[in-house]
């Protein structure tokens, strides 16, 4: 190979400029069109994920089914309920 020097004003170095313009705006039209694709693709994605948990029923409180735990009362003991004094 050898370099060969050529002056601006050429046809030659006109269309060899011509021709990395064309290139580096069909470069640019291609990288925007990839990443509309993404941008659409993951929207899309994000729709489905919003409409497969609006459609998915909201899980059922299985606590509320189960019978009240026993809560001790606070407080002294009542000694004549306990030992049903009452009052003799």
């Amino acid at each position: 190979f050898k370099i060969l020097n050529v002056p601006m004003s050429s046809q030659l170095a006109a269309n060899h400029w011509n021709q990395q313009q064309a290139e580096q705006e069909e470069r640019m039209r291609m990288k925007k069109l990839t990443l509309d694709i993404n941008e659409r693709q993951e929207q899309e994605d994000y729709q489905e994920m919003l409409q497969s948990l609006a459609q998915r029923p909201a899980p059922a409180n299985t606590n509320r089914e189960r019978r009240p735990r026993y809560q001790h009362p606070k407080g002294a003991p009542n000694a004549d309920l306990i030992f049903k004094t009452g009052g003799r």
